[in-house]
């Protein structure tokens, strides 16, 4: 695996890939391999439609888990010049290849936050599965064997001040961690519009019983629903976790 993680982050692997309309710079094989599917419509056809539904001009949106700004260059333009997006990536790779891809394509609405969100401020470890490096898990031990020590914050703590009328979750898992830290957030914006991946293997993998997630969001006063529109109970969360590895990308309202 060393020689193969070598391998994938080879120099030649940075070459630039165009998705709707702008330009993106890939940081590893399997990045660029991430941005060809994106180009040709294998990945992010849902995202993107749901997003051109739902954002408008002059929200203040938070991402989590930018990854190279393919989602951030979209939420970016949607939002307009009097909206804002706050990007937060920790992988040190991915965050210096988000910060090249705004800067190439223009943006100037975004705020890049080098770090990951979480329920408290922490130093601990992030580790890639496989030569994916878009599937990440954060550990309790910054110096834990293949883990990058990364920053930690909540998301209270980093938008101090700041009003949110939208958070996009996708972090491998860490879901639950990164809403924990947002509980200031969530009672100062009554309004605020979630987007949040349920993934049952993931939840588990980072220690969390994935129907917490649900019973968090649902005390919150938060509606659940896909985001196709279907109702989302505790009762379809159980149904959903059936041991794949399959996710549900769920939108949570409040009225």
């Amino acid at each position: 695996m060393g020689l193969l993680a070598a391998i994938n982050r080879w120099p030649v692997w940075r070459r630039s890939v165009r998705v709707g309309g702008a330009r993106f710079g890939a940081s590893s094989f399997d990045r660029l391999v991430y941005l060809v599917l994106q180009k040709f419509g294998f990945m992010g056809n849902d995202g993107r439609k749901f997003f051109a539904q739902h954002i408008r001009p002059g929200m203040r949106v938070v991402e989590a888990g930018a990854n190279l700004g393919v989602f951030t260059l979209q939420l970016s333009k949607l939002v307009g010049p009097e909206g804002k997006v706050f990007a937060f990536e920790p992988d040190p790779a991915l965050y210096a290849a988000l910060q090249k891809n705004l800067d190439r394509n223009g943006m100037k609405n975004v705020t890049t936050i080098p770090r990951a969100l979480g329920s408290r401020t922490a130093r601990l470890g992030l580790k890639t599965f496989g030569l994916n490096s878009g599937d990440t898990r954060l550990c309790g031990d910054a110096t834990e064997a293949g883990a990058t020590p990364v920053d930690v914050v909540t998301m209270d703590d980093a938008l101090v001040g700041e009003s949110v009328d939208f958070v996009k979750l996708d972090v491998q898992g860490w879901e639950l961690e990164a809403l924990r830290g947002a509980t200031r957030l969530f009672a100062e914006n009554p309004a605020v519009q979630l987007f949040v991946e349920f993934w049952p293997y993931g939840l588990r993998r980072a220690g969390c019983a994935p129907l917490d997630l649900i019973t968090f969001l649902q005390k919150a006063g938060f509606s659940l629903h896909t985001a196709e529109g279907q109702p989302f109970t505790a009762e379809e969360a159980l149904r959903r976790d059936d041991g794949s590895k399959k996710f549900t990308d769920i939108y949570a309202t409040r009225h």
